[in-house]
């Protein structure tokens, strides 16, 4: 069964970047805005963005063991984190297993990142 991890995203106040994006925070640094950037960032295959190849997290962690994939995947978030976006500060990451929804019992894992905002 494949592996299959998606991403939640909140800061220490609970704040999440939502499903749309509001284009008018670019540019004030707002926390809507740092989390915005943190959640494109996460969802983001390495190789996908034009012009910066190394924008995204390796997806190479799919179908490996799940204890070597949350190795993998913490070390890539962190790295990623601190070279694009240092506006976010890593400060926990923890899974759960969908046991609801479509995906439930099909290797669906729900990563949890917890990151600060200045």
């Amino acid at each position: 069964m494949p592996l299959d991890i998606s991403f939640n995203i909140t800061d220490l106040n609970g704040t999440t970047p939502g499903d749309w994006y509001d284009m008018g925070s670019i540019g004030n640094n707002s926390p809507t805005e740092i989390m915005q950037c943190v959640h494109s960032l996460i969802n983001t295959p390495i190789g996908s963005v034009m012009l910066d190849r190394r924008i995204g997290i390796d997806m190479s962690f799919v179908d490996m063991p799940f204890p070597i994939a949350q190795n993998m995947v913490a070390a890539e978030v962190i790295d990623k984190l601190r070279q694009y976006e240092p506006r976010a500060t890593f400060r926990s990451i923890g899974w759960t297993i969908d046991s609801v929804g479509d995906l439930a019992g099909q290797g669906h894992i729900i990563c949890n990142l917890v990151v600060s905002i200045p």
